[in-house]
Parts: C-alpha cells; sequence; structure tokens
C-alpha cells in the first residue's frame, strides 16, 4: 500500500526503486541494503517516506524538497526520528515551529549541510532561554560535522550559537537586517576561523 512515487518532471527519477518491483529475490536484496533509503525527498509524499524511514534503519540520511506548505507535517513526524542521523536538510519554505524547536533542542552529530528559507527561531530561543537559564543556540550546541549553512530571511537567528564556529560556507539572504542581528552576525564571524565563503545579499 505504497504510493508510487512522482515521475512527473522536475521531480527527479528514482529510477532504482523500480529493482524492487522485478522479483521477489531482487525487492528482498533491495529493501535489505539501507544505504539505498537514504535520500528522503518530500516530492516522495508521505507514505514512500515512511517506507525509507523503515528501510533506511539508521544509516545516515539527507531531507531534501520539502518546499510546499502541504509537506510541513510530514517533516514534522519524520524529523523526530532522523535529526539525529540526519546529513543534510533543505526547506525553501518557512519551516513549522516544530521544526525550528527541533533545530534548537535537539544534537545533530551528522549534520554537514543545512538550508533554510524564512525561518523563525523566535519562540524556540525563548523556551530554550527559559527552560536552560541561558541560550544554548542551534542543535544543543552539538553539531559538529557543520560546514555549510544557507539562510534566507531569518528571524531571531541564534547568531551566538558555537556550533556555527566551525563554517566554512555561511550564506545570508535578506530583505533587511536589524542592529542586534549585525552585532550578533560581526560577532558570529569573528569566531568562524575557517570560514572559506561568505555570501551576504541584503535584497
Amino acid at each position: 500500500n505504497i504510493d508510487t512515487p512522482e515521475v512527473r518532471r522536475p521531480v527527479r527519477l528514482l529510477g532504482w526503486i523500480n529493482v524492487t518491483f522485478v522479483c521477489q529475490t531482487w525487492r528482498m536484496a533491495a529493501i535489505r541494503c539501507p544505504e539505498l533509503w537514504t535520500n528522503m525527498s518530500g516530492r516522495l509524499g508521505p507514505s514512500w517516506l515512511n517506507a525509507f524511514l523503515e528501510r533506511s534503519q539508521q544509516s545516515p540520511v539527507t531531507l531534501t524538497d520539502f518546499n510546499r506548505y502541504k509537506m510541513s507535517p510530514w517533516l514534522d513526524d519524520l524529523l523526530p526520528h532522523t535529526l539525529h542521523r540526519a546529513r543534510s536538510l533543505s526547506i525553501d519554505r518557512e519551516p513549522s515551529l516544530v521544526v525550528c524547536s527541533l533545530l534548537v533542542s535537539r544534537a545533530a552529530p551528522e549534520f554537514r549541510y543545512c538550508r533554510l528559507g524564512e525561518a523563525d527561531f523566535s519562540l524556540p530561543m525563548k523556551e530554550q532561554q527559559s527552560s536552560t537559564n541561558g541560550a544554548i543556540g542551534l542543535f544543543a550546541a552539538d553539531a559538529p560535522r557543520l560546514r555549510e549553512l544557507s539562510l534566507r530571511r531569518p528571524t531571531a537567528f541564534p547568531w551566538n550559537s558555537t556550533v556555527l564556529n566551525q563554517l566554512e560556507v555561511l550564506n545570508l539572504s535578506t530583505q533587511e537586517i536589524g542592529k542586534d542581528d549585525i552585532v550578533g552576525l560581526v560577532s558570529a564571524l569573528r569566531n568562524m576561523q575557517s570560514l572559506e565563503t561568505l555570501t551576504l545579499d541584503c535584497m
């Protein structure tokens, strides 16, 4: 009872999934190979995402293309089970409060790349400050492999997060930037000793 994946352009064609329908031997071989099920795209739909979640077991995963509002509940359900083993996350549209709260409160030890559009961290950071008597920042200060971060029009972004210190690439696009954000950004940049690429786009 699994939905067939979308194959209409520009959706990526996941041709290897077809081998699960060749014969029972091929199907079981594919299902038992966790590495085949690690690229979780919002375009697959909830049934396929659940299948990928189960079949990927505990392998590191990538979470991409959760860019439509109807996909938000799917990511809300998926992220609590995968953040600890996610290598990357890409959301071009405003992430939900659930997602932003998880990005603040949960460790992401495998994270290497994160792309967020219009993320609002106002409430999650207030909740973190009240529960810990101080701000810890992104990923509960535990994302040692994070190297690339892309942000588009963030709100109340926690620039004091220590996980930003090891960034090699930072892309920031915003319509306007307030005084507090400028101070926070400059302070963060001073601590990014490994930064190689910085892109600032104030539209």
